[in-house]
């Protein structure tokens, strides 16, 4: 038996009755011929028909595998944001210790430094490794620092895939007054995704984005930061379902993201308090896209993608007694946390809401040079528990 002289597989007769599996094959008409491989007087006889290829509707399962790897690619985008954010808060706090002006504080902050922050979390169904690094420097007239930081990580969930992400960007940090930082950044990312489950295949991601943010002392020990960014990026799928299906194209996503946090700090005989409150939100637009499916071009609903994040955390910081001997100023920390979570994707809505608590220990040398973190976190959210490791180190020069 063949289709348009390709030969099908897994082919049976029995009393008049052809059973086959047709090759893959482009939609249209074809011509089935039937051949008789008995001996005898009807050798080789053979009938011809027409045979019907319509498309094989994939669309809502191919929909689901880029949703799948959008919301991943998304939950990183807030990673980095939160990244961006306490980062550049543990500066501002320190140039707002100093009490000096922010213009006095970045003119003279000759200090250059590297961080290195390695992480692995497991949530659910999901592995999270991660991490990070930093770099910075003074322009040569004193006006603007320049910072350079970003985000690896890889993201595995059972079932689903693997999926790999990079995020650098660059800023410039400049005084907006005396008690007030603001800075322009921009970014580039490359995601690479091994998918699994009813698609096999890879989908590679290469993006750019660009943004504000700022951080202003409200009052003393109060702080108010806040950010937000524009991004766009060209996507690439290859992946088939390992029988009759291979769909390729290409697409473009946009992506905004907005987040802010309130928090502060107050000092205590024996600890110091550190609460904090911050939002983060991303939404992703992709739309419907066009892609190829068995060479016939097919149109995907993807529609588009949305995260929110709300975490309340009160910090707990706890000095403890050096140790004879050693030039390390050690601190513990515990701090208790609220997480709600709002995702929509392909009109599902979910909300979750649930706690967590972070144990921590950190040490820094008496000149500063080198800091030296580590970190456990467990968290409950939505009836899932999430576990995670952070081992930080950062060494100035």
């Amino acid at each position: 038996m063949s289709f348009n002289g390709v030969s099908a597989s897994n082919v049976t007769a029995s009393y008049g009755t052809v059973t086959a599996t047709s090759p893959v094959g482009t939609i249209g008409v074809v011509t089935l011929k039937v051949t008789n491989p008995n001996v005898g007087i009807n050798a080789n006889a053979f009938d011809t028909a027409q045979f019907t290829y319509i498309a094989h509707n994939n669309t809502p399962t191919t929909a689901s595998v880029i949703q799948s790897d959008v919301s991943r690619v998304t939950r990183s985008a807030v990673t980095a944001n939160n990244s961006m954010m306490s980062q550049g808060l543990e500066r501002f706090i320190g140039d707002r210790s100093s009490g000096q002006s922010m213009t006095d504080v970045i003119s003279t902050s000759g200090l250059n430094s590297v961080v290195v922050s390695p992480e692995m979390k497991a949530y659910g169904e999901t592995l999270f490794g991660r991490g990070s690094f930093f770099g910075q420097s003074v322009s040569a007239d004193g006006t603007y620092r320049k910072v350079t930081f970003g985000e690896f990580d890889v993201q595995h969930e059972r079932g689903a895939g693997t999926t790999l992400s990079f995020n650098g960007r660059m800023a410039w940090e400049r005084a907006a007054g005396d008690d007030a930082m603001v800075a322009y950044f921009l970014g580039a990312e490359v995601n690479r995704s091994n998918l699994e489950g009813t698609y096999t295949g890879d989908q590679s991601r290469y993006g750019l984005t660009a943004g504000v943010y700022g951080f202003k002392e409200l009052e003393n020990n109060l702080y108010l930061s806040g950010y937000g960014s524009l991004g766009v990026a060209r996507s690439n799928l290859d992946i088939t379902d390992g029988a009759s299906s291979v769909v390729t194209g290409d697409y473009t996503s946009r992506t905004m993201s907005l987040g802010g946090q309130l928090s502060g700090s107050v000092d205590f005989e024996t600890y110091e308090l550190r609460p904090s409150v911050s939002l983060n939100f991303v939404k992703t637009w992709i739309g419907d896209i066009t892609l190829d499916e068995n060479g016939s071009s097919i149109n995907v609903a993807v529609g588009d993608t949305t995260f929110g994040e709300l975490v309340a955390k009160p910090e707990f910081l706890f000095p403890m007694e050096q140790q004879e001997g050693s030039n390390m100023v050690t601190v513990a920390s515990a701090a208790p946390r609220l997480i709600c979570e709002r995702s929509d994707a392909a009109n599902t809505v979910t909300k979750d809401c649930g706690a967590g608590l972070e144990l921590g220990i950190n040490g820094t040398s008496e000149d500063g040079a080198t800091n030296l973190n580590a970190s456990i976190r467990f968290d409950r959210v939505g009836g899932v528990d999430r576990q995670g490791l952070n081992l930080q180190a950062e060494f100035r020069f």
